[in-house]
């Protein structure tokens, strides 16, 4: 009879030991795992925080923009635009001339018709701190109260918004000038829609308006507290008969006097003003880092 093989209880004992280790090892793992998991939902979460906050930032701080002013150059002399062009040349007539003396008769009659002063479009520029607001809401007003159906009232915007940029030029902290001549009132019309269509596209959205008695104006959400004040771009491009001699913007001096000079632009030469700033809506704030980009012709004063 075999005796029963002898259990070696150590060796059992051993088994249970790793036994107990691999349940430890494997307690630890689902532990980091359960970690794992919490890290990355929770940084999901974070991520979907954050993006939800930079879009609502975005839409807050979108850069919204106000517009307004007008122009007469429907009504400008006929002349100025069918009988020269930049450069004083005319357009041959559609039929051969065969009386040389009627022939010269017509040249000179277009000669008489044809305005030889010169034109320009005038474009000034200004940053300044928004730090009461007050220069944004004042443009703001004069943008809802103006009628712009008559030049009378447009013009009348152009005045009140130079002296309003006077009367805040202590708070003023860079500018730009820049006058283009021109010899016919179609060449200051081409001009002065580009320049006006450069400085739309740098807002987000237009969201006041009143230019030739067109208006639009978009809902104001309530300002937050912790909004920073920022900066405020003001534009003003004018188009009018002869060259005002504008300064370069580098003083603050040199922007009164800028400022002064287009103010004392007689009515009767003005054929065009429109007023354009940024930010328009009092929610809205502009930084310094993006003044900068989208304005980089402004000097530091």
């Amino acid at each position: 009879m075999n005796p029963k093989p002898h259990k070696d209880f150590s060796e059992d004992h051993n088994l249970k030991k790793v036994g107990g280790v691999n349940g430890v090892i494997w307690r630890s793992m689902e532990n980091d795992i359960k970690a794992l998991k919490i890290s990355f939902v929770t940084g999901i979460l974070s991520a979907l925080v954050l993006l939800c906050y930079h879009h609502q930032a975005r839409i807050v701080l979108a850069c919204s923009g106000g517009m307004m002013g007008g122009d007469d150059f429907s009504s400008s002399d006929s002349s100025d635009y069918s009988s020269c062009d930049d450069s004083y040349s005319w357009s041959r007539p559609s039929r051969p001339v065969t009386d040389p003396v009627k022939g010269a008769n017509e040249v000179r009659a277009n000669l008489s018709n044809v305005d030889p002063s010169p034109k320009s479009v005038v474009k000034l520029q200004v940053g300044s701190l928004n730090t009461d607001r007050s220069l944004q809401k004042e443009l703001n007003r004069i943008a809802q109260s103006a009628d712009t159906s008559t030049s009378k009232g447009w013009k009348f915007v152009l005045q009140k918004s130079v002296l309003s940029l006077l009367q805040h030029s202590s708070y003023c902290v860079s500018g730009h000038s820049s006058v283009d001549v021109k010899w016919s009132a179609e060449g200051c019309k081409k001009v002065f829609y580009k320049l006006s269509i450069e400085e739309r596209n740098k807002f987000d959205e237009v969201t006041l308006v009143n230019v030739n008695s067109i208006r639009k104006k978009s809902e104001t959400s309530q300002s937050s507290n912790e909004l920073p004040d920022g900066y405020i771009v003001v534009t003003i491009i004018v188009a009018a008969r002869g060259v005002p001699e504008l300064p370069p913007i580098q003083s603050n001096a040199q922007l009164k006097e800028a400022l002064h000079k287009l103010a004392s632009i007689p009515s009767s030469d003005i054929m065009a003003a429109q007023v354009l700033w940024t930010p328009q809506k009092e929610d809205d704030s502009l930084s310094e880092q993006k003044m900068r980009e989208d304005y980089p012709l402004m000097h530091s004063l």
